[in-house]
């Protein structure tokens, strides 16, 4: 099953390319949307992280040949910084040692996968499926909050307007614009289903007053 209709952004911050391969086969596998950028070091991660991030996803190796760690740029107030929520990191490595597995955990990873281990490949698959749902879940129900909050906001501003026109009603709102006025909640959600997920989540739903009875309900 694919995870979501608008493109992961991965970043792969690994310096073996058959490695990155073998990453890009694995997610080819759990989604067929999916735009990837590479790093081969860490200043090259620092620059893409700057540039194309926000990343949903980063696949870091500990240990990479310019002689730097991938951790290094992992962390609070770091650039790459899972504790803010956006972007869920896993780290890669063929040297696993459990003082970089603690370093890694500390600094905000969300798993810590070693190269070497048996099925390593599955596992990373697995994570990587399940971080990827997780931020399509908090993506959506920010996107389906926003929606609902900026309807709530258009009936504020025009709160005489509608409910001289639409009293007592249930409205669907987008973008400021109401869709479509309902004397029955089951019609006015009947009505949202027929759109697509993707358009549901720019739509909004507000309870209009009867006119003259002041402010809507919230």
């Amino acid at each position: 099953m694919h995870l979501k209709e608008r493109a992961h952004r991965i970043l792969i911050i690994d310096d073996e390319e058959r490695a990155v391969h073998a990453i890009k086969r694995i997610l080819s596998r759990i989604t067929d949307k999916y735009e990837v950028s590479q790093a081969a070091t860490t200043r090259q991660a620092r620059k893409a992280i700057r540039e194309l991030g926000p990343f949903d996803l980063a696949i870091v190796d500990e240990r990479l040949m310019s002689g730097t760690s991938g951790l290094s740029i992992l962390g609070p107030a770091k650039p790459l910084n899972p504790w803010l929520g956006q972007t869920r990191v896993i780290v890669y490595t063929a040297y696993p040692e459990w003082v970089t597995a603690r370093a890694a955990y500390e600094a905000g990873a969300n798993a810590y996968i070693s190269k070497t281990e048996p099925q390593h490949a599955k596992k990373l698959r697995g994570k990587a499926k399940q971080l990827l749902e997780l931020g399509d879940v908090r993506e959506t129900v920010r996107l389906g909050l926003d929606a609902q909050k900026a309807a709530h906001d258009a009936l504020r501003k025009r709160a005489s307007q509608w409910a001289k026109k639409y009293g007592g009603k249930l409205l669907l709102v987008r973008d400021g614009k109401v869709l479509s006025a309902h004397s029955e909640s089951i019609d006015a959600y009947r009505q949202l289903a027929a759109y697509t997920r993707k358009e549901r989540l720019k739509i909004g739903i507000v309870e209009v007053p009867p006119w003259g009875e002041g402010d809507a309900k919230h």
